[in-house]
């Protein structure tokens, strides 16, 4: 089997991504998931080696990797580590002078 990409490798909880699959004629006519829970993966378009999905990442989704599993015709493919859901990065609007709690403090 070829490589496979995502054009979307990562997402975080509680989001919605539309993302591309491609690099394997088995895209075309796998059933496809990804491994563990929290984690659902529609198909939306399919081509010879490519793929078009929507990926939705629970609120509950654990943290860490995803592989995709491919089943074409009862043969399960497993393809290690092609989606991660990443914790959330905070940022703050307040500007350089906030440093957190306390901070300003002697």
């Amino acid at each position: 089997m070829g490589r496979i990409r995502c054009s979307r490798s990562w997402g975080v909880r509680q989001s919605l991504i539309v993302a591309t699959l491609s690099g394997s004629a088995l895209l075309g006519r796998a059933r496809l998931r990804f491994s563990g829970s929290g984690v659902s993966l529609e198909v939306l378009n399919r081509r010879a080696e490519e793929v078009d999905v929507a990926i939705e990442i629970a609120g509950d989704a654990a943290i860490g990797p995803r592989s995709l599993l491919l089943d074409v015709d009862g043969s399960l493919h497993e393809i290690p580590g092609l989606f991660t859901v990443a914790a959330p990065v905070w940022s703050s609007s307040s500007g350089a002078g906030s440093h957190g709690i306390g901070s300003h403090l002697l």
